[in-house]
């Protein structure tokens, strides 16, 4: 890269140099892996299902991706396998609704009563599965994982978990062990595999398993991240995957 360079700049040869440039670049894609993308494909059109429809905020479980309309106040479904859309809930006692997440059978969606539940099929509303809480700071995140429900609540450097019962859900508990208070201030983004990943503005990764900070740390990246924004993984996975928005790619991580 070096040499062509100096040769661009005194304009020797420079069909020859832009042709070496190329192959020197398709190259290094290759020992980067880096796949770049001419255009990224639809999936769907929100429009389609719905007037004005756009998409917030997306929870995948299995086949079945719910996504969260906050200007429309509406919640869609849309069925990957398919291709097919509808609309599960809306109307104005979703007005404030927040964040969304999804299990086997519903969606969660947190709003200014609570948790309220949605199902796929049926498409009924359970509203107060989770009452709001006076205990609550600010909560930028909400994440199923094997039938509880865990509130990313960076006000209060905590994550709260609720777990699953026949009636619906437990009482608060704290997730992190005795002792352990990491500052949340700069998180953006929170998976669950089990263990719990949060992402920080910084491009920081903090893993939690059962509770305690583990050791991860990123390694191999050809340039640092910058304004990364999501954080993607689940129990089926063995990658992390990172949107990177400030250098328009998706890092993934093994």
């Amino acid at each position: 890269q070096q040499k062509i360079s100096q040769l661009e700049e005194l304009k020797i040869e420079s069909h020859k140099t832009g042709e070496l440039r190329k192959r020197i670049e398709t190259a290094l894609d290759r020992v980067v892996k880096e796949y770049k993308l001419s255009e990224v494909p639809t999936l769907t059109d929100l429009t389609l299902v719905g007037q004005g429809g756009r998409g917030d905020i997306l929870s995948l479980s299995g086949k079945y991706l719910v996504i969260l309309d906050k200007s429309q106040s509406r919640v869609f479904g849309f069925d990957i396998t398919r291709k097919s859309g509808e609309i599960l809930a809306g109307g104005d006692s979703f007005k404030q609704a927040k964040l969304l997440t999804s299990g086997d059978s519903s969606a969660f969606l947190l709003e200014e009563k609570g948790v309220a539940q949605i199902g796929f099929g049926s498409k009924q509303v359970q509203k107060s599965k989770i009452e709001p809480d006076p205990a609550w700071g600010e909560i930028i995140a909400i994440k199923n994982y094997g039938g509880n429900l865990y509130l990313l609540d960076k006000g209060k450097n905590a994550i709260w978990r609720y777990q699953g019962t026949e009636a619906g859900f437990g009482s608060r508990q704290s997730w992190f062990v005795s002792g352990i208070s990491p500052n949340l201030s700069a998180v953006v983004s929170a998976a669950v595999d089990g263990s719990i990943w949060l992402l920080t503005g910084e491009g920081k990764i903090l893993q939690f398993t059962q509770g305690a900070p583990a050791a991860f740390g990123a390694a191999g990246l050809d340039k640092p991240f910058l304004n990364p924004s999501i954080i993607y993984t689940d129990s089926e996975l063995d990658n992390l995957y990172i949107l990177d928005k400030g250098n328009n790619r998706i890092v993934v991580l093994a």
